[in-house]
């Protein structure tokens, strides 16, 4: 994901190879963004419901239709 892509309401999915690999895959949608705008954390509320902070390097933007699929 690109910096200028975190903004809240941006749909992403986990990167598969972090250190918090039980969310590796998960589908979610960014609620906000704090610190710093090169380099934010965000808030994500996975599709699971549950919410959980990443760094926005860990994540890839996905397309709304790939949600679906």
């Amino acid at each position: 994901m690109k910096v200028q892509e975190a903004r809240p309401g941006a749909a992403v999915r986990v990167k598969d190879d972090l250190w918090k690999s039980e969310f590796g895959g998960m589908l979610g949608t960014v609620e906000h963004s704090w610190g710093d705008a090169n380099h934010p954390a965000l808030d994500v509320r996975l599709d699971s419901g549950r919410s959980e902070l990443f760094w926005f390097h860990e994540l890839e933007r996905v397309e709304d239709e790939a949600r679906t699929a």
